[in-house]
């Protein structure tokens, strides 16, 4: 019997896959890495003339009030760094985009490393305006006709 709640593991690969998906979708390029805990983000972009490393985190639920003790439904808390099980903080200072995922609305958000300090609190409405710009460098580069070949030499694919 298979059990219907997510462990961590599987929310955080969820959130990669559907990341991953978002940038394809955009006209990037994108590679996994092996191991993501070694070099501390989880996938490379590639726009046609630079890599981007980039660092997914995935939330579910709401942040609760310090105050009242109640949870807020119209939010999410992100952090940017974290301690480890053994002690070691980790920053991701090589990371340039970071990707909020939350599965609760299913709803991404991309934010530079420059824009990332500390936690970072989303509204459910924000989501649409935090979005990845579409990337027409590769798709000019490579234009595939009705029949699936390519128009010019210069294709990557």
């Amino acid at each position: 019997m298979i059990d219907k709640q997510k462990g961590n593991k599987h929310k955080g690969c969820e959130g990669e896959l559907y990341a991953m998906w978002d940038a394809c979708s955009k006209g990037y390029i994108v590679a996994k890495t092996i191991e993501s805990d070694l070099f501390s983000y989880d996938f490379i972009m590639d726009d046609g003339e630079k890599l981007y490393r980039v660092e997914v985190k995935t939330r579910d639920s709401s942040r609760r009030s310090s105050s009242t003790g109640k949870m807020f439904n119209d939010r999410v808390v992100f952090k940017s760094q974290f301690k480890t099980n053994c002690g070691y903080t980790k920053k991701y200072g090589f990371v340039d985009w970071f990707v909020c995922y939350c599965s609760k609305w299913n709803k991404i958000a991309w934010i530079k490393r420059e824009n990332m300090n500390g936690d970072v609190t989303i509204y459910k409405q924000d989501f649409e305006h935090l979005q990845l710009p579409i990337n027409n460098k590769l798709n000019d580069l490579c234009l595939i006709n009705e029949e699936g070949k390519s128009k010019k030499q210069e294709c990557l694919f």
